[in-house]
């Protein structure tokens, strides 16, 4: 990937839709430019509200970024929510169709076509094949595709990610219309692992990572740092919106402002501070956090029930007791980690911090990850040459989820 030519990402949420144009260097984001759409309802449940209107959007943001950076933007990366996410792991082996034994890329489009033919049902779609590992002769180790190597045969273990097939289809059907070419989708969750094991080196493998959006919150479980399990909760900060608007008879726009500078605020000095005084209606910090601390509570309590359903290699395992990671538009609620604090018991809630050069933008995460798993997992068509690093190394065969073989 060319340093002048940049990335395109995009990311469809559950209320707006985003692109970033960058590229990485040294591992570490540089963003040239981000944009959002205004907030409108994108999903409900695992539909696309509003087609048309989405396509139209995601065309403005490509036109209106292509002329902010003066390039064209000829193919895209699109990040979605896990929706009915199932994961499954294989491994798959080929030997090389040239006779003296040289990597070429049809090898490994013949390996990811292997995986592609995996029947696991009709209710789901592959969507993403995260490669683990590329072996040869024996006990050499890839991440990226070994083009250019010598070897008698080639092997490929990965992670297969699966979604709805109605979702993903309603997904294809959007981004045939917008008429831009699509290099790979990429789910936020894995995406959002892979930066934080990047720029955490420490960082615990396996964790809860919470996206809490503007629609939906997902609650994903990350176990050594790949997206194995997904469970979509309709509940996302808008509707804390909505609530604030409707108990003090507020527009929307104004209780998303108040949201957004005051949220839950405990200092005892400011604690019952006026905040709002207009048209005969005053609100105060304590009325405003007895209403915010109401529905997290309650999406404490949504969020406690999923989890006591998460099963990790058909054993139950007590997520309580791991670290929970907070993302998504919504963790930038003033004071929300303190309001979710019963649920990180453990080893406590954390909000990652990524590092990035060049511009700023406060919801970036899961657009970040994009780029992030766009170089770490490179395509044969991009110059993998200078990303291959072969090792040897005994990878771990503990099984971390369902293989194909066992379905």
């Amino acid at each position: 990937m060319a340093l002048d030519i940049p990335v395109f990402i995009l990311e469809i949420g559950s209320g707006t839709i985003k692109l970033l144009a960058g590229y990485e260097l040294n591992a570490r984001p540089v963003i040239l430019h981000v944009m959002q759409s205004e907030y409108h309802r994108v999903l409900m449940q695992d539909k696309l509200v509003d087609p048309n209107k989405t396509t139209q959007v995601i065309k403005k943001l490509i036109r209106d970024m292509e002329i902010h950076l003066g390039k064209k933007c000829e193919a895209i990366h699109v990040v979605l929510p896990p929706i009915h996410l199932e994961v499954f792991h294989g491994e798959k082996r080929t030997n090389t169709v040239d006779p003296n034994g040289i990597i070429h890329p049809m090898d490994i489009h013949n390996l990811h076509s292997m995986f592609q033919k995996e029947f696991v049902g009709t209710n789901v779609a592959q969507v993403c094949i995260v490669p683990m590992s590329y072996q040869i002769d024996g006990d050499k180790y890839s991440v990226n595709p070994p083009i250019g190597e010598q070897t008698s045969n080639i092997v490929l273990q990965a992670y297969v990610q699966y979604i709805l097939s109605t979702f993903f289809q309603g997904i294809l059907q959007l981004m045939e219309a917008v008429g831009i070419k699509v290099k790979r989708y990429i789910l936020d969750g894995q995406g959002i692992a892979d930066i934080i094991e990047t720029q955490y080196k420490d960082f615990v493998a396996t964790y809860v990572l919470i996206d809490h959006g503007a629609n939906q919150t997902n609650l994903n479980l990350v176990s050594q740092h790949k997206l194995i399990r997904s469970e979509t909760l309709e509940t996302g900060s808008e509707q804390l919106t909505a609530i604030i608007a409707n108990r003090f008879g507020i527009t929307l726009e104004e209780a998303r402002i108040l949201k957004e500078k005051f949220g839950y605020e405990t200092r005892q000095q400011i604690f019952d501070g006026m905040i709002y005084q207009q048209n005969g209606i005053v609100i105060r910090q304590s009325n405003f956090n007895q209403v915010i601390k109401e529905f997290y509570d309650h999406l404490i309590d949504e969020m406690m029930m999923t989890l006591q359903e998460y099963r990790v290699d058909k054993e139950t395992m007590d997520l309580t007791d791991m670290k929970f990671v907070l993302v998504g538009g919504g963790a930038a609620l003033p004071g929300i980690t303190t309001l979710l604090k019963p649920l990180g018991q453990g080893q406590g809630v954390e909000k990652p911090y990524i590092r990035t050069v060049g511009a700023r933008h406060t919801q970036t995460l899961s657009l970040l990850g994009g780029l992030r798993f766009s170089y770490r997992y490179t395509l044969v068509e991009d110059d993998v040459r200078i990303f291959t690093r072969l090792e040897r190394q005994t990878p771990s065969t503990k099984r971390r989820f369902v293989n194909y073989d066992e379905e």
